[in-house]
C-alpha cells in the first residue's frame, strides 16, 4: 500500500467545475456506464491550488498640496526709549569673564571664572561671590574679587 503525500494544494475546491459521479472501481472495465440508482457509486472531487497571490502594487505618496501664504507685513519698529548708563552695562560676571587678556591678578580671576561650568555669566559681583563660596575659595581671590569690582565700578562710570 503505497501512501500518498498530502500537499496544501489538496484543500482548495474548484468550484468552476462541480462534483462528477464516476464508475465505481473495478467494474467492467471502460465499459462500465454510470447509473445514478447504484447504491455504490463513488463521487469524483476535483481540487485545484488558488492563483498565486500577487504582492499589493507600491505605495506612492503624492505631496500634499503647498498652501500659498501672502508674506505678513513688516512690523513696525518703534525707536527704544534711551537706556539708564548703569543699566547698558555688562553684568559685572560677563565683564570679568572679557578681562582674561589681562594682567595680574585681575587677569588670574577672569581665566579662573572662564574654566569653571558653574560660573554665573549674568551674574552680579554677589553672584560672583556666592560662586565663589561654593567653590572654596581661598581668601586672597576674595581680594582678587573685590579689586575687580572696584575695578568695574570704574569702568561703567
Amino acid at each position: 500500500m503505497a501512501t500518498q503525500a498530502f500537499h496544501i494544494a489538496q484543500l482548495w475546491l474548484d468550484v468552476d467545475r462541480p462534483i462528477q459521479p464516476r464508475a465505481p472501481r473495478g467494474g467492467r472495465g471502460g465499459r462500465a456506464s454510470v447509473d445514478p440508482s447504484m447504491a455504490d457509486r463513488q463521487m469524483e472531487l476535483r481540487m485545484v491550488p488558488p492563483a498565486p497571490r500577487q504582492p499589493p502594487p507600491p505605495m506612492v505618496e503624492t505631496p500634499a498640496p503647498v498652501a500659498v501664504v501672502p508674506p505678513a507685513p513688516a512690523p513696525v519698529v518703534q525707536p527704544a526709549p534711551d537706556p539708564e548708563p548703569a543699566s547698558a552695562a555688562l553684568p559685572f560676571a560677563a565683564w570679568l569673564l572679557d578681562q582674561t587678556s589681562r594682567r595680574g591678578t585681575l587677569g588670574e580671576l577672569a581665566k579662573a571664572a572662564k574654566l569653571d561650568r558653574q560660573f554665573p555669566r549674568m551674574g552680579d559681583a554677589d553672584a560672583v561671590r556666592a560662586r565663589f563660596s561654593a567653590a572654596g575659595a581661598d581668601g586672597d581671590a576674595f581680594e582678587a574679587l573685590d579689586d575687580a569690582e572696584l575695578e568695574y565700578g570704574r569702568a561703567i562710570a
